[in-house]
């Protein structure tokens, strides 16, 4: 598991799982808002920051839509479970469960950087539309099947 990524998805996730605006369409505060000083000087954190949020959002869809069932149960559906429950309900041991997660932290991280380099582009359409993915791997990958290097 990389823990940067796990803090990453556990913010994706209370983002998505607490909706600002209290699920009316109306913020609690105005934008400029968020920008303002806090009375302890400490700069805002955790999932209040909507841009990480959102970019982690487009990295998840941006996977292999197998890995990203088994992140959508570890961190949506399933996040208070035991990893016990969670490896049962996706058919599968505690152990390959782990290792399926630490795939998808990797792709993640993967589509993340392309992402923040301008390499690829993913769609974020409707969550239950498959993704289209240009990364700088599949273009290397294509320009290989075609002998061009």
């Amino acid at each position: 598991m990389i823990e940067y990524i796990n803090k990453r998805c556990n913010e994706w996730a209370a983002w998505l799982l607490v909706r600002r605006d209290g699920g009316m369409g109306y913020p609690h505060a105005a934008s400029f808002m968020r920008l303002a000083v806090q009375r302890d000087r400490q700069a805002p954190s955790g999932p209040r920051i909507d841009d990480e949020a959102m970019l982690t959002e487009r990295s998840i869809r941006g996977i292999d839509p197998g890995l990203r069932t088994v992140v959508e149960e570890f961190y949506l559906r399933m996040r208070s479970c035991p990893a016990e429950s969670i490896a049962r309900r996706l058919n599968c041991s505690r152990d390959t469960l782990y290792a399926r997660l630490h795939r998808a932290h990797v792709a993640i991280m993967e589509v993340m950087n392309d992402l923040e380099a301008g390499v690829g582009d993913v769609y974020c359409g409707p969550p239950t539309e498959v993704p289209v993915v240009v990364t700088g791997r599949t273009l290397r990958k294509a320009a290989k099947a075609m002998g061009v290097e």
